[in-house]
């Protein structure tokens, strides 16, 4: 290793078929993420595209909790997940965001529409 190059390790540890946790480390800088899902079957299951957990596990999510620690400085975001489904698959989901970092707390909610077609 050089001494100017940076190293990023990623460990994803599964529940059945969903990726439950995440740790990313590299210098001075680590992340810890945990997941929940839902038993509806995730139309984003091997994608192309996407989030390593929503191309990597078989159901929809939940929730998110990222754990992150910077330079001694801990920063928190949650994602809570709330879908609409047509059957078997969402058609909607809301999102809602919420960050504590530097002793502030900030919230968004984001809704997102699927269309599938036939």
């Amino acid at each position: 290793r050089k001494s100017n190059e940076d190293v990023t390790i990623i460990e994803l540890t599964y529940d059945k078929n969903n990726v439950a946790t995440q740790k990313i480390n590299m210098d001075g800088y680590s992340t810890l993420i945990t997941y929940t899902y839902d038993t509806y079957k995730n139309p984003f299951k091997d994608a192309l595209f996407g989030s390593e957990e929503m191309m990597l596990s078989e159901n929809n999510i939940l929730s998110v909790l990222y754990t992150a620690t910077f330079i001694d400085e801990k920063i928190e975001m949650k994602y809570d997940y709330s879908y609409v489904y047509d059957k078997k698959y969402p058609t909607k989901v809301e999102v809602k965001m919420s960050i504590e970092m530097f002793g502030e707390e900030f919230t968004e909610t984001e809704t997102i529409y699927y269309e599938y077609l036939k």
